[in-house]
């Protein structure tokens, strides 16, 4: 079993690596969530990473949607595009994952993923931890939350705050559970002042449910 700081201490690695090797990537420059696209952590660990239309299945009978796989003889990461851009990015950290994590000695196939599903339990629990920790660390989280929605630190959703997430349902919100305040921050459109704005999930490149998770690991929303 691969424990939470063995997850952490791999994640936060690799990001220096693949920081290391930034000017190789983008010689003008780019943003952090650029530069943590899993295709960049693949080629740091020496994979090849592919996006195809779409992943055959074996055998092909079964008819089971393949997002993504590891194929460790080839060195190769393979993501499909039959899926939105945040499930692909999902995939690709989560494969990236078994590679650091657990690597695979055999063709690993992965099932669509937008974010860590909490049934999962292993090696899969564990790559998809990785795959969260990879794409949302915790300063770039709070750097988007202040620099998008002028957040700057954590919060108790009152009823001002609750109004100001969904102006539609403030007081149901206010009553409901921390992953659903959670989200509704995740995939808010309006900053503090009332501005439209990208919603946060979208400035970082992953599902709303994602963030989410992410956000209550932060600490960013209390009670």
């Amino acid at each position: 079993m691969v424990n939470d700081a063995r997850i952490q201490s791999a994640a936060r690695e690799l990001h220096e690596e693949v920081w290391k090797h930034r000017h190789e990537f983008y010689p003008l420059g780019c943003n952090s969530v650029d530069l943590l696209h899993p295709r960049n952590a693949a080629v740091v660990l020496g994979y090849d990473y592919e996006e195809v239309p779409e992943i055959a299945d074996w055998p092909p009978n079964r008819r089971m949607l393949i997002a993504g796989m590891v194929d460790p003889l080839r060195r190769r990461v393979v993501v499909s595009e039959s899926f939105e851009p945040a499930v692909m990015r999902f995939t690709g950290a989560h494969e990236i994952g078994h590679i650091v994590l657990d690597p695979p000695v055999r063709l690993l196939r992965e099932r669509p993923m937008d974010g860590p599903s909490e049934g999962r339990t292993g090696i899969e629990r564990a790559a998809d931890k990785f795959a969260a920790l990879y794409l949302l660390p915790e300063r770039l989280v709070w750097t988007e939350l202040r620099e998008g929605l002028g957040v700057g630190s954590p919060v108790t959703v009152d009823e001002n705050f609750a109004f100001w997430l969904d102006p539609n349902d403030h007081f149901g919100l206010l009553d409901a559970p921390l992953r659903a305040k959670s989200r509704a921050l995740a995939a808010c459109t309006r900053d503090v002042e009332g501005r439209h704005v990208v919603p946060l999930h979208e400035r970082l490149g992953v599902s709303a449910a994602a963030l989410a998770i992410r956000l209550e690991e932060i600490g960013v929303i209390r009670g």
